[in-house]
């Protein structure tokens, strides 16, 4: 059971009767439209809900006493076969009969249903309720849904697309306690199966700025088991129990999380007497028993630290059962013995661990700076920190476009592409990239990829031109994409790979880009280039 502060002061019981659309508050972020009727004098109440809720509230519950209950007053159990799933009718919730669900004369709250007609029936589903079911597994989810960011801040990301082996690296904003093997599947669907990812993809599009909630729809052939009301051969979903039909995008699952290392020493030191905290009872109590309460006065997504709602019951319904393991991540932890002498005379001696990096989101941080630009701070490309190479010609270019056009924001990094092939080698070192990003303030962004030509010849440059804005965590994945298939295709641009970028990700390649100085002397030839560079970044 959850409680909402809020409806605590409800004198009456409530039925939830309707959910509408989005609404992002400056303070308390992504909250829902939620429409109560009080049992006993039939009047409406109308609350703002943060968002991180809606997994749990469908129409027709029961709330008492600011809990949410289990227990329903309105829907029963139906079944509905639908042929094609993105065949439904998206309309107003208006036109749904009277006689088959009654609104108190709101037509609906300006929210939409999916109309399907098979045969002489006719089913509705709001589209919020697929949009819970669907994708909704937990409130890190649902707090995802209207992020621009959203997947990336929860898992690497991964190109949408059908895989024989799939492995799913989750971050610590994924809590491990809501990854079992189907919710790792359905996480798999909504992020990776082409049909999902698009469908994830187009809630925030369709729904931003908008009052009602609305999706592009999967093409499945589904059979829906739901509670809902029937007049006739009309029916209403209230709540979509299982929805049949989907497929997964892979023949073996695997995943990872933080949470789940295994710790590796580099046996530089005794950790014999090495203490290990272990979580007591107490401990584990302090965690939080009873029945979470949701203060929206703090917003939901502000309280990393709240009590855990409970996790949406879910069943299998995918059209087949794959293996699906968790794998530990080995995680090194290097002890060292700190000097002892310096700033207080006699110190004694102390030992200290310190692990590798951990994982930062992704962002663009404008305060730290790199010879005067800004560094692209990626999630899971390697940082090539202070990397000398044959890309220096290009980043003192990038550097002149910065300085020639204040209005573009630029970013630029080196990152190493990954090992185990002799293209990833210099002859002095790993081999690396460099990544210049361009933030224009009246279009999408632009890419710019130059790997160190040391001991090359004929490797192009490449612009990654966007018509649509992209979060970084995805357009760090569509470098890492491109990166990873330069090296397994021994240093030349792999097409198969450029093909498999979204449609609105154009590569376009930069030939003989500063690879020849010619009698020009270095300041001539960089003049040419980065007007050369310029003309190519602003033409439409």
């Amino acid at each position: 059971m959850i409680r909402f502060k809020p409806w605590e002061e409800e004198p009456e019981d409530l039925e939830l009767r309707w959910l509408g659309g989005f609404h992002n508050d400056p303070d308390m972020g992504w909250q829902v439209r939620v429409i109560s009727r009080r049992m006993r004098s039939k009047t409406l109440r109308e609350d703002w809900v943060p968002i991180g809720l809606l997994p749990v509230l469908t129409p027709g519950h029961v709330v008492s006493g600011g809990e949410v209950l289990s227990t329903v007053v309105t829907g029963v159990p139906l079944q509905f076969d639908v042929p094609d799933l993105s065949k439904g009718f998206e309309e107003d919730a208006a036109n749904v009969p009277p006689s088959l669900y009654f609104f108190d004369r709101h037509w609906g709250w300006k929210q939409r249903v999916l109309r399907y007609h098979v045969g002489d029936a006719v089913c509705l589903i709001p589209t919020i309720e697929l949009v819970r079911h669907l994708f909704l597994l937990n409130k890190r989810l649902a707090w995802a849904i209207m992020d621009p960011v959203g997947l990336g801040n929860l898992a690497v990301p991964v190109m949408p697309g059908i895989y024989t082996d799939l492995h799913i690296d989750f971050t610590e904003n994924m809590p491990l306690k809501c990854l079992g093997k189907l919710e790792v599947q359905e996480f798999a669907w909504l992020a990776v199966h082409p049909d999902g990812r698009r469908c994830w993809d187009s809630v925030r599009r369709r729904s931003l700025n908008r009052p009602y909630v609305s999706l592009e729809l999967p093409p499945i052939s589904a059979h829906i088991e739901f509670r809902g009301v029937k007049l006739g051969k009309q029916y209403l979903v209230l709540e979509i129990e299982k929805l049949f039909g989907r497929s997964l995008p892979c023949d073996r699952l695997t995943y990872s999380h933080p949470a789940d290392r295994h710790i590796v020493h580099d046996g530089t030191a005794d950790d014999a007497g090495r203490t290990h905290k272990r979580t007591t009872k107490a401990d584990a109590s302090s965690t939080g028993e009873g029945t979470p309460e949701i203060d929206p006065r703090l917003g939901s997504r502000r309280n990393q630290h709240q009590k855990a709602l409970p996790l949406v019951e879910r069943f299998s319904t995918f059209d087949r059962d794959i293996p699906v393991d968790r794998v530990k991540v080995p995680k090194v932890v290097v002890a060292r013995d700190t000097p002892a002498q310096g700033a207080h005379d006699g110190a004694a001696k102390r030992r200290t661990a310190s692990t590798s990096p951990g994982r930062v989101p992704v962002s663009l941080n404008p305060e730290a700076s790199q010879e005067g630009l800004p560094p692209i701070d990626f999630k899971h490309l390697e940082r090539a920190e202070d990397y000398v190479g044959e890309t220096a010609w290009l980043a003192a270019v990038v550097r002149r476009i910065a300085i020639l056009r204040s209005n573009i924001q630029i970013s630029m990094s080196h990152f190493f592409l990954k090992k185990g092939r002799e293209f990833s080698e210099t002859g002095r070192g790993r081999r690396a990239c460099l990544v210049a990003l361009f933030l224009f303030p009246d279009r999408p962004p632009a890419v710019l990829l130059d790997v160190d030509h040391t001991g090359l010849r004929g490797l192009a440059a490449m612009m990654l031109r966007y018509t649509a804005e992209c979060p970084f965590a995805e357009m760090e994945g569509h470098i890492k994409t491109l990166l990873d298939a330069l090296v397994d295709n021994s240093g030349k641009w792999n097409r198969e790979a450029e093909a498999n970028l979204p449609a609105f990700v154009t590569c376009r390649r930069q030939k003989k880009v500063l690879r020849r100085q010619g009698g020009r002397t270095p300041d001539e030839m960089l003049s040419v280039w980065t007007e050369r560079l310029l003309s190519r970044l602003v033409a439409a």
